[in-house]
């Protein structure tokens, strides 16, 4: 009992403190149907798009740690568990696709209409934003030559490249054809042509590198040969009838193609396929 007693006094002395200097819990602000559709999210901002460096020590992310919208770029070490922020707080903008470069000393990012280079310098990972040519419109498919030389993008339906050494901007196809559509929605909206994925495509690329830097594989679709389907659309202020392209059972499909792209040359191969209309290139990649 005397030793119950001892350990009873040593652990209300213990809490004592706590109890004494507790601060009053302050008052709860009402939650309105206003706020909750106000941003930003009460729920905070998830991070996406996670991307291993190259020597598998550091991931880089988008994330928004207020919450807002428009995410910046943020890495992470392997063994760490507090982000930080790699671009100054006075980059504003969305940032939109990102790469590693090749070597791991640089991430390659779109932000605006603009492609911009991130050199992580030091210890303290300085940020080094340097501008390259800016005006190229909405890109995706962002990747790196495997030998660090060239960026590469969709850009307008077409393959595009960027020296990094310096140079031209170079559209390396040029087979891109305007959707008929006016309403930019939907499954079936499409280019008529381009370098990208099918309709109904999964985690395909639209085009990959060869590993020696020399030849890139695209993924062609033509869809104009393919029934035209009106659509309504009620979204907006009146009913607009939207054209796109869908064909029923048994009606043609969107022609699908694999094309060779010479870097050197500049010359464009396309691989016939039988029946292409008919075929459907569920992926591809490259030996090694």
């Amino acid at each position: 009992m005397h030793s119950f007693t001892r350990t009873l006094v040593a652990f209300l002395t213990a809490a004592a403190p706590s109890v004494a200097f507790a601060q009053p819990t302050p008052a709860r602000t009402p939650l309105t149907l206003e706020r909750i559709t106000a941003g930003p999210t009460l729920t905070g901002m998830a991070p996406s798009s996670p991307s291993w460096s190259p020597d598998s020590k550091t991931v880089a992310f988008l994330w928004s740690d207020a919450a807002h919208p428009d995410r910046s770029l943020w890495l992470v070490d392997r063994a760490g568990v507090v982000p930080r922020r790699l671009l100054p707080s006075t980059s504003t903008g969305r940032v939109g696709a990102f790469v590693w470069m090749p070597d791991g000393r640089a991430i390659v990012f779109v932000q605006g209409d603009s492609l911009w280079r991130v050199a992580l310098a030091g210890g303290g990972r300085t940020a080094l934003p340097t501008l390259l040519p800016s005006g190229v419109g909405e890109v995706s498919e962002l990747a790196i030559s495997p030998n660090g030389a060239t960026i590469s993008f969709l850009r307008d339906g077409d393959l595009w490249l960027l020296p990094l050494a310096g140079g031209a901007l170079v559209r390396a196809t040029d087979m891109a054809i305007a959707p008929i559509g006016d309403i930019p929605l939907g499954t079936y909206y499409g280019r008529e042509v381009e370098i990208g994925g099918a309709t109904w495509s999964g985690p395909s690329p639209a085009y990959a590198w060869s590993p020696d830097s020399r030849t890139i594989a695209v993924h062609y679709v033509d869809r104009r040969g393919v029934p035209r389907f009106s659509m309504p659309y009620y979204l907006g202020d009146t009913v607009q009838m939207n054209t796109l392209r869908r064909g029923a059972p048994g009606q043609a499909n969107e022609v699908r193609k694999m094309g060779l792209y010479d870097v050197t040359t500049r010359a464009l191969n396309m691989v016939e396929l039988p029946d292409s209309s008919r075929t459907r290139i569920v992926n591809f990649a490259w030996s090694t």
